[in-house]
């Protein structure tokens, strides 16, 4: 068996203790460093004469854009061929809808509207 003295014991205790003292004391000089290092502004949360003219003229050409992006009735009329597309699609789209809703129940085909069109 490997026989320890005293003085071995008391050279561990001692280096561990200033082990121990040189750690605290490094991270007390770091934290205090870091620390002193950062000044805190406040920050203005008020917006500047620049910036709200700024929001205004982006509130008023919103009333504008509304005029600008209407569409005539003209615009919007479809083809027989696009109407029957668009169908085609709701009735898709409603089918995923029904089947997320109801996961246990089986996805019924309606008829193949998509053989009867012509793309």
């Amino acid at each position: 068996m490997l026989k320890i003295g005293p003085a071995i014991i008391a050279a561990v205790v001692v280096a561990i203790t200033a082990t121990i003292i040189t750690v605290v004391v490094s991270i007390y000089v770091c934290k205090k460093k870091s620390n002193s290092n950062f000044d805190y502004e406040s920050v203005k949360h008020d917006l500047d004469d620049e910036e709200l003219e700024f929001k205004k003229s982006l509130e008023l050409q919103s009333s504008n854009m509304d005029e600008f992006i209407s569409f005539g009735d003209n615009d919007l009329d479809f083809n027989p061929k696009d109407l029957s597309r668009l169908s085609m699609l709701e009735k898709y789209r409603k089918n995923l809808v029904d089947e997320a809703a109801n996961p246990n129940s089986k996805y019924e085909h309606e008829s193949d509207d998509a053989d009867d069109i012509d793309v």
